[in-house]
């Protein structure tokens, strides 16, 4: 079992390298423009909430660290999701015509995305250092286990999303809109306790914010995981709701992919 485990993940590496070598093929900067494109965005943000809308501080925090803490693991998300999306349909000669584990492909696109938030994630902590915000070494491994714990959400969507978008077309238009009004609803570019705390627990249905708002608590204000424990338990039941229903759909749609695609 270990080996064919180890097998599968050698050969997911081996395939997302591959996909993103082909996504940026003939430009000349190459995989590079996966992390410019970001990187564009993230200032293009910033420069709009911090000057354009004056925020200059949240919680007494500079809005820079505060905001890229939340933008970065809700990036990623997204991003899982949409490049997810469409790869059947990307690599539909493989999925028709040969002998090949399918579950690899979308496995690809998650790591894909994990490879370039991986270096996000160095930026994050040079932009917190260079703002003097550092909680300890004990935080920073906190800050990673929310943003493993965000894939336990990401990849059974991810899964649902690769399948589902084959039979049904219209589903990365209503994905892209409800990505959208999610990461407005979300406390992302502005603070969660301008809610009324008896309201709060509205926003705190989106499992995402757990995982947002367990970034910063780490990496700014150095608050524990375990400082929530029933909103910690209601996270983990979200996990296992989207793992017992998207992963049984998904393969139970996977037979029928050939004959559509």
């Amino acid at each position: 079992t270990m080996r064919k485990i180890c097998g599968f993940c050698k050969r997911t590496i081996e395939f997302a390298r591959n996909d993103l070598k082909k996504r940026y093929a003939g430009s000349i900067l190459g995989v590079l423009w996966a992390y410019i494109q970001t990187a564009v965005m993230v200032l293009i943000y910033w420069f709009v909430f911090q000057y354009g809308l004056k925020n200059g501080s949240v919680d007494d925090v500079p809005f820079l660290p505060w905001f890229i803490a939340g933008l970065m693991p809700w990036l990623m998300f997204s991003d899982i999701i949409n490049s997810c999306m469409n790869c059947m349909a990307e690599y539909s000669y493989i999925v028709k015509k040969v002998v090949f584990n399918i579950d690899i492909i979308p496995a690809s696109k998650v790591t894909g995305c994990v490879f370039i938030y991986s270096f996000f994630f160095l930026v994050l902590l040079v932009v917190m250092f260079g703002h003097h915000i550092f909680t300890g070494v004990l935080y920073l491994l906190q800050a990673l286990i929310y943003l493993i714990a965000e894939l336990f959400i990401a990849i059974p969507i991810g899964y649902l999303v690769c399948t589902v978008s084959v039979f049904f077309k219209d589903l990365g238009q209503i994905v892209a809109i409800l990505l959208n009004m999610l990461m407005w609803a979300t406390p992302i570019v502005w603070p969660a306790t301008i809610i009324p705390e008896e309201l709060r627990w509205i926003v705190k249905i989106n499992p995402m914010y757990f995982v947002v708002n367990g970034v910063r608590n780490s990496l700014i204000y150095g608050i524990s995981i375990f400082a929530d424990i029933p909103y910690l338990c209601y996270f983990i039941a979200c996990v296992c709701a989207l793992w017992a229903v998207c992963i049984p759909l998904y393969r139970r749609l996977l037979p029928h992919l050939a004959d559509i695609l």
